[in-house]
């Protein structure tokens, strides 16, 4: 876990650079020193019971009438090529019938408040996020109420109003106490809600790369191996971890889930329900940060190095390869029933 960082403003930057080599050459040398010494591993008690299962090929079983009049989508929509769909689907059919009112937690383009509203009607969907990314057309079409901030300033004023909360590779990106952000989202949710959330698990043995962050953390090899540490997830988690933080903040029933042989996000898995003169054209969307070659300053000789050390390793796409071997997980926490 990434600790230390308090500044909004220095959070922002990390994530907009998470390799520290954004356009202020002194704030990255900073950023460098200090986020070094802020990596703490969190100790958790030895009798965590874990709840995991296996799902096979999904079985979507979600309504397909969004995703069969592609013609008549606005510009924009992010559903218009229905393979977006994919990374959505498996997760949204852990959300109860019964949800009525649910929460998305940084919608981004509203691709998964579309796979929200496959999941029937008569459901409130409500957003947030910093940015709107999608067009009023969009919004208009979804049908879902959107609010322009930070999810965490937003859900503290919402107590006991969602019946689920959702969110798609959010968590891993908050720099609070995670415990604490968690007994937010518990408190938004009324007796017996669900959060639905799925996040990358970094510390997982599953993951070669976890062996070798003490290693990354040395100060001679940090500044040169940023893109494998990755400053723009600063809450990297195993199971256990976050069973544990998850019954602390009030949650009564964790449960996790993986796709059958522990794929990726970023690996789609056919199905029936698309059209196979899409299988081609695939492309699930993920963000991925290249070097920049903007600066604001002049930069030292070293700066310019590690400039140079970065393009190269963002051709041969070291972050990419750490999110291949990298599991995702879902996790469907309930909240008691009273």
């Amino acid at each position: 876990m990434l600790t230390g960082i308090s500044s909004s403003a220095e959070q922002a930057y990390i994530q907009k650079h998470p390799y520290l080599n954004g356009p202020d050459p002194a704030l990255n040398r900073k950023l460098r020193q200090e986020t070094r010494s802020c990596w703490t591993r969190v100790q958790v008690p030895g009798d965590i019971n874990l709840q995991v299962t296996g799902l096979p090929q999904p079985e979507y079983g979600l309504d397909p009438a969004l995703l069969s009049d592609r013609k008549q989508r606005p510009e924009g929509d992010p559903m218009a090529w229905r393979p977006a769909f994919v990374p959505y689907a498996w997760k949204v059919n852990q959300i109860p019938d019964s949800a009525r009112d649910i929460l998305s937690v940084g919608c981004g383009s509203a691709a998964e408040i579309g796979a929200l509203r496959c999941l029937g009607k008569g459901r409130n969907i409500h957003a947030v996020d910093f940015r709107q990314a999608f067009t009023p057309e969009v919004q208009a079409r979804y049908s879902f109420d959107f609010v322009c901030g930070h999810w965490l300033d937003f859900i503290r004023s919402r107590s006991s109003s969602f019946d689920a909360v959702f969110s798609n590779h959010c968590m891993e990106h908050i720099y609070n106490d995670p415990t604490e952000v968690l007994r937010l989202i518990a408190q938004s949710l009324r007796p017996g809600g669900v959060y639905v959330f799925a996040m990358p698990i970094e510390m997982s043995s599953s993951n070669p790369y976890s062996r070798f962050y003490p290693v990354l953390m040395n100060r001679f090899i940090y500044p040169w191996m940023l893109d494998a540490v990755d400053c723009g997830h600063p809450w990297k988690t195993d199971l256990p971890e976050l069973a544990w933080r998850l019954r602390a903040a009030g949650f009564s029933s964790v449960e996790f889930f993986f796709r059958e042989g522990g794929l990726s996000y970023q690996h789609a898995p056919p199905d029936s329900m698309f059209d196979r003169n899409f299988q081609d054209s695939w492309s699930i969307s993920r963000v991925t940060h290249a070097a920049t070659s903007s600066e604001s300053a002049p930069l030292r000789m070293l700066d310019w190095l590690r400039q140079c050390v970065y393009r190269i390793k963002s051709r041969l796409k070291i972050n990419i390869l750490k999110n291949e071997l990298t599991h995702e997980v879902l996790v469907r926490a309930t909240k008691p029933p009273s």
